[in-house]
């Protein structure tokens, strides 16, 4: 089925719009793309006068291997998911005088930043893609993706 709600909008449907983000969420786990989304995160904090929640998701699967098994995933998929993030936002924001709370979440991943968005009152997600691609994306899934989806509220991915 092809959407044809641009053609069929009239007059009246063309109305004045604006964009009010008081509150942003950041979801980080300390990776590149975590840093470039805390940076856009501020920047826009800082043009809209907004406050951001800066969030990392532990999923409880680092604990629950052994360390030889988070070296293989670390070296076969390129994540360390850590904390750090967190620190790293806080820091942000500070040098840019943006307020920053953070929290750690538990739980699947996705889930989490949706639900926190629904009940925080949150204008705007922000977050970083990976930059995985082909099988590797396939096997993975997109977090970047699958929030788009599933969020109420606009996303931003920093690539």
């Amino acid at each position: 089925m092809v959407d044809h709600t641009a053609e069929e909008l009239t007059n009246e449907d063309i109305t004045m719009v604006d964009l009010n983000i008081n509150k942003i969420l950041l979801a980080t786990d300390g990776s590149n793309y975590s840093i470039k989304a805390t940076k856009s995160a501020v920047s826009l904090a800082k043009i809209f006068d907004a406050e951001i929640d800066a969030v990392f998701v532990d999923t409880g699967r680092q604990k629950a291997q052994l360390p030889e098994e988070n070296l293989s995933d670390k070296v076969t998929l390129g994540i360390d998911p850590t904390e750090a993030g967190l620190t790293a936002a806080k820091k942000f924001g500070d040098e840019n005088n943006v307020k920053i709370n953070t929290k750690v979440l538990r739980g699947g991943v996705t889930k989490q930043i949706v639900k926190y968005s629904k009940n925080n009152k949150i204008d705007l997600i922000v977050l970083g893609e990976s930059g995985r691609t082909g099988l590797k994306r396939i096997a993975l899934g997109s977090v970047a993706l699958s929030v788009t989806k599933a969020a109420d509220v606009p996303v931003y991915v920093a690539k």
